[in-house]
């Protein structure tokens, strides 16, 4: 794959007004509910607009290559708190599908009202230690039965999967927190169309995100292209109701100088090495455990045009022609992907997708610098179609899996 220049524009959004960004309209339903962060193909969308509206008449060769030949990347803006867009190179972004917590008392941290997360990435492996399967079977939490006392029983209530999206305040993973954004619940009265008036009955209801909601996102663009028209706009429209109140988002873009760099991908991928053998897997030279961790939606399809909800290594054998793939286990499930062509007026293709947060643990084999290069190319790029939409983000061997590593004995 070809080397191009990359740059990366960091975006803090707020919500100034409420948030509708609704994905699929279902007829049978009056009530109308909001997806949890802002779509890369509705801000990819919204940047267009807003640039046109600044030079009206002006698409010249910059907005060419960042709106038409996908040279920019607009990933998703995923909800965080104002704590952690204050601190630098926050870890967000969706929870992968591999983590596991207490049924009765679920989050992140150690006390009697969240009894953790663990990372089952290794469980369906086999010849993985029989320690590290019975972790997961019951809550291993200690409660205190006296206060001031050592006496403790154990929790022992069935683990279930983890979800959502999280952050952290401190550039760590173990200060991780689950991010739940805030809603509220506007009834409007239906007008029917035949009199163009209020349908005595007819109510719904908008179930939208609250103002002052934060979002955290990035742009990547491919290519040395002047980005000043970009940086130059504070303020988007998004989603539904614009002209009833919602939709307005103040945003701020930030060089990525700005914040510290993640933790490197050598050291990720070692660190990964040492949690599996840790599990009792082998680890050999020339062999390495990675994980390719959904970020966003991946689109994929087979020969003949159909959603393929699999990952299959030869979508990555261009990645690294040095380097052989074999796929050990997919924790994913399928989601579907619409929405509403705003240019043309018409809904787009529904197409069914990966779920964002989905993992794909998988052997690489090579020299280590070769599988370093070809993750880094997959972390760049990105993996499946419509990847200017902010489809397809990978994060290789990501951080969660080495600091939310089972401790057992």
């Amino acid at each position: 794959m070809t080397n191009v220049t990359t740059q990366t524009l960091w975006i803090k959004a707020e919500a100034k007004q409420p948030l509708l960004l609704s994905q699929h309209v279902n007829g049978s339903n009056n009530i109308l509910t909001s997806m949890p962060y802002i779509p890369g193909s509705t801000l990819r969308g919204a940047f267009a607009e807003a640039w046109l509206k600044r030079h009206p008449g002006d698409q010249d060769i910059r907005f060419q290559k960042v709106f038409v030949a996908e040279r920019a990347v607009f990933s998703n803006l995923y909800p965080v708190s104002k704590q952690a867009v204050a601190s630098p190179s926050p870890a967000f972004g969706p929870i992968p599908q591999t983590a596991m917590s207490c049924k009765r008392f679920p989050g992140f941290g150690d006390t009697n009202e969240k009894h953790g997360v663990s990372d089952y990435l290794f469980r369906g492996c086999a010849n993985t230690k029989e320690t590290y399967r019975n972790h997961f079977k019951k809550c291993s939490h200690q409660f205190n039965t006296d206060s001031g006392t050592e006496h403790t029983i154990q929790c022992n209530t069935g683990l279930h999967n983890f979800s959502g999206y999280m952050e952290s305040t401190s550039g760590q993973q173990r200060a991780t927190n689950q991010v739940c954004s805030k809603r509220s619940l506007y009834t409007r009265s239906g007008v029917n169309s035949m009199i163009e008036s209020v349908q005595t009955g007819l109510l719904y209801s908008l179930e939208v995100l609250e103002e002052g909601s934060m979002f955290f996102g990035s742009i990547k663009i491919h290519d040395d292209i002047d980005t000043s028209p970009l940086e130059s706009i504070s303020m988007l429209r998004v989603g539904t109701g614009n002209t009833r109140g919602m939709g307005k988002i103040g945003i701020t873009l930030l060089n990525e100088a700005s914040f510290l760099s993640p933790i490197s991908l050598k050291n990720r991928l070692e660190n990964l090495q040492e949690k599996a053998r840790a599990a009792g897997l082998p680890v050999q030279e020339g062999s390495y455990w990675v994980t390719l961790n959904c970020h966003s939606q991946v689109i994929l399809s087979d020969p003949w045009m159909r959603s393929r909800l699999e990952i299959y290594e030869t979508d990555l054998e261009s990645y690294g022609n040095d380097v052989k793939w074999k796929i050990e286990n997919q924790m994913t499930r399928s989601v579907g992907i619409g929405g509403w062509n705003s240019l043309l007026g018409l809904p787009k293709e529904e197409r069914m997708a990966l779920a964002a947060g989905g993992v794909v643990l998988a052997r690489a084999v090579g020299e280590k610098e070769a599988v370093i290069d070809a993750l880094t190319a997959l972390e760049q790029y990105g993996l499946g179609e419509r990847l200017g939409e902010g489809f397809g983000q990978i994060i290789a061997c990501h951080p969660f899996h080495i600091d939310f590593f089972p401790t057992f004995e």
